[in-house]
């Protein structure tokens, strides 16, 4: 009798315990919080705009800044001079008609761009 009304206090707590946790929810971080004192009437129209005057830009990937609208700006990727995202392997006599999106993955071919292992007949 004991251990059974131990357990059920056990439960009442343990239910107590996470009702409250799921209502308290994400809590917002200091980073998060616009400063009121910010021009709510700022005109922004990019993500370099938006972090230049000021507003919060989150802690994910890609990065967002948060205009006081609700606006996201997503920052874009760049690709650094000279880089290329896939490697070229037109006339290696494979077709790579499905590839992954990765860099240094095989690019794409089609008998468009590269005919010598795309034939027209091959498809």
């Amino acid at each position: 009798m004991r251990s059974n009304i131990l357990r059920l206090v056990a439960s009442v707590f343990c239910v107590v315990l996470f009702a409250g946790c799921v209502r308290a929810g994400p809590t917002t971080t200091e980073s998060q919080v616009i400063d009121p004192r910010k021009q709510a009437n700022t005109r922004v129209t990019n993500y370099e705009e938006c972090v230049a005057a000021g507003f919060a830009v989150t802690k994910s990937f890609p990065p967002r800044c948060v205009a006081p609208n609700g606006i996201q700006f997503i920052k874009p990727r760049v690709q650094p001079p000279g880089a290329v995202a896939c490697d070229n392997r037109c006339g290696d006599g494979v077709c790579q008609q499905i590839v992954c999106q990765a860099v240094g993955c095989p690019c794409a071919e089609t008998p468009v761009n590269c005919a010598a292992d795309c034939a027209a007949s091959a498809f």
